[in-house]
């Protein structure tokens, strides 16, 4: 950003302020959403299949060209639909000799509409979740997951995941009225 190329002139990224570091990544993550998926043909185009990550995957692999990543965050991000994306980082343990494989709650990036917290650092040894990192279809795969949020009783939410082979990504979504 022009601004930002002005301000390190003088002063390395490093020695600014928190604050005006994570404002600084807003602003670029901003400007290359917008660049990347071309404003609001995006919605256009995420319009035209169904409501999942199945769409978001479509998205990034025939029209934009993008990392799932990237394009899961601006699907969730730009969705009407009260869902989340969760981040989940495999984690590797090995106590008294056993091997132990669990996913982490890396974190979570909220449609507009979702109107709860998921608590963050949570670890899971879902195997259904666990298979999919080894999972050659690299194909969504629906299922039901249970979600406490806002220090109220766990409630079955609809979920969709997916593995990019490093990272397990799941849409949690609202059940339909």
């Amino acid at each position: 950003m022009p601004w930002h190329r002005e301000l390190f002139y003088f002063c390395p990224l490093l020695w600014l302020p928190v604050d005006i570091q994570n404002q600084f990544e807003a602003e670029a993550d901003i400007f290359a959403a917008e660049a990347f998926f071309f404003g609001s043909k995006f919605d256009d185009y995420a319009k035209k299949g169904e409501f999942g990550l199945n769409t978001a995957k479509m998205l990034a692999d025939n029209i934009y060209g993008t990392s799932y990543h990237a394009t899961f965050t601006h699907f969730v991000e730009q969705s009407n639909v009260p869902c989340c994306l969760v981040v989940w980082s495999p984690i590797e343990t090995t106590y008294a000799g056993t091997h132990k494989t669990q996913l982490k709650l890396h974190y979570y990036i909220p449609s507009r509409s979702f109107k709860r917290h998921i608590a963050t650092g949570v670890t899971i040894e879902d195997k259904d979740l666990l298979k999919l990192l080894t999972d050659p279809s690299f194909e969504a795969v629906n299922h039901k997951i249970s979600v406490s949020t806002n220090n109220k009783n766990p409630q079955l939410l609809n979920a969709e995941s997916f593995s990019n082979s490093y990272n397990v990504f799941t849409l949690i979504y609202e059940p339909k009225s």
